[in-house]
């Protein structure tokens, strides 16, 4: 009976390390972006605060996961990230220009975005405002929010 035993455990730790070693080797090594994209003014009401005649808004949902066995799966609950752009009126866009103390970023490049097109943006002055992030993004972490100081917010937040 031993003997039955130590060969079924010989068995068994056999499989498992097979079957250990074909999982492991599924797997992808670099987590991937899964990219879906957006559009309207209800997702950015969501996010902001005091953004009063929003025209319209882009924006790409982003989650990051691992391939296994061909699909997609992520370690525990994770929270999304959202990058895009927000259009404002203009008189709008005047009032928080006007409101807040901006300050010329003349190294930003609004070209971060993978799905959605930003070349008509390109040539424009962006601004940066620590204030504005944290009282207009107030449930979000904020990587960047630029202005282009008329119309036009770009920004890249991750939520909690």
């Amino acid at each position: 009976m031993k003997k039955n035993f130590l060969g079924i455990n010989k068995i068994s730790c056999f499989i498992l390390s097979i079957i250990l070693f074909f999982s492991l080797s599924a797997c992808s090594a670099d987590p991937q972006e899964i990219i879906t994209t957006g559009s309207g003014t209800s997702f950015i009401k969501k996010i902001t605060e005091d953004l009063d005649d929003v025209k319209g808004c882009k924006y790409e949902t982003i989650r990051v996961a691992y391939t296994m066995f061909g699909k997609n799966f992520s370690m525990g609950p994770t929270d999304p990230s959202y990058r895009g752009i927000i259009t404002l009126s203009e008189e709008e866009g005047e009032r928080i220009f006007k409101e807040y103390n901006w300050l010329l970023d003349d190294t930003f490049t609004p070209d971060g975005m993978s799905e959605i097109d930003t070349s008509y943006l390109q040539g424009e002055d962006w601004y940066y405002c620590n204030d504005f992030d944290v009282h207009t993004f107030p449930t979000v972490i904020v990587n960047y929010v630029r202005f282009n100081g008329k119309d036009t917010i770009v920004f890249d937040v991750a939520s909690f």
